[in-house]
């Protein structure tokens, strides 16, 4: 797939010797429905991520418990480490 820039369309390779342009039409993508609520989880799990960064930069207490949140995290995977080794 190219795009011509002469005649200002999208081209794909017939898979022989030439180009031919695709129709004028507009194309789209459409995403289905687990995307679609992946992404919603993601934007809100982002926005809780910054709230809880601006809390941590004003409050020790909140700064406290994120890093305790990071060191259990940290434990956990050790843990998880550990037993996929005992396996």
């Amino acid at each position: 797939m190219r795009f011509n820039s002469a005649t200002s369309s999208i081209e794909v390779f017939d898979g022989q010797n030439s180009w031919q342009p695709l129709p004028t039409a507009c194309p789209t993508v459409m995403l289905d429905s687990e995307v679609l609520g992946i992404l919603s989880w993601a934007k809100k799990k982002m926005q809780q991520e910054k709230e809880i960064e601006e809390l941590a930069n004003q409050h020790a207490a909140v700064a406290d418990a994120v890093q305790a949140q990071n060191r259990a995290i940290d434990a956990v995977k050790i843990a998880v480490a550990l037993c996929r080794i005992a396996s």
